[in-house]
């Protein structure tokens, strides 16, 4: 079984390097195919995003820097005066990241 398994960790080495993914969980050889398998479309659907969200200079980032930046950022969700608001830390890098994809999911233009 060992064997078999090893060209598959080569092809997926940067996907699951970047998503942190890269010792399985499990010791059933079908299991860590499964692993595999939704690693690579979490790592699809980053792309799309990065791709189709973000603005351009965030294309040439890696994986690893977008979900650093834009999808593990604090926030907290506040509602004052029957509207709901986002609070940010200080900290954030890329504030601008988030309010390009706010205004490109405001205007529908995501994933045509």
């Amino acid at each position: 079984m060992h064997r078999q398994k090893q060209g598959q960790e080569n092809v997926l080495k940067g996907p699951l390097r970047d998503l942190g993914l890269h010792h399985p969980p499990c010791q059933r050889f079908v299991a860590n195919q499964a692993y595999y398998i939704l690693g690579q479309i979490a790592y699809l659907l980053l792309v799309g995003m990065q791709y189709n969200l973000l603005p351009e200079k965030a294309r040439r980032c890696r994986p690893c820097t977008i979900i650093k930046h834009f999808l593990r950022v604090a926030a907290k969700v506040v509602k004052h005066a029957r509207r709901l608001k986002i609070w940010f830390t200080k900290q954030i890098v890329h504030i601008d990241w988030i309010y390009f994809a706010a205004t490109q999911l405001e205007r529908g233009l995501v994933f045509r």
